[in-house]
């Protein structure tokens, strides 16, 4: 999530990650585009989940 994100409130983004139980969140220092202003994290997040052994 974005900590700074002035699009969508970061409270928000917080319930919706807790509401879908995600497995995992990071809190970035970024604004709404953290995508594009963090690419580290964000594909180290993707790399982690995509070899994560899948659910039962």
């Amino acid at each position: 999530m974005s900590a700074a994100d002035r699009v969508i409130h970061p409270g928000n983004e917080r319930r919706t990650a807790e509401r879908m139980k995600a497995r995992k969140v990071i809190e970035l220092d970024a604004g709404h585009a953290s995508l594009a202003s963090r690419p580290v994290p964000v594909a180290d997040l993707i790399e982690e989940a995509a070899l994560a052994p899948s659910a039962p």
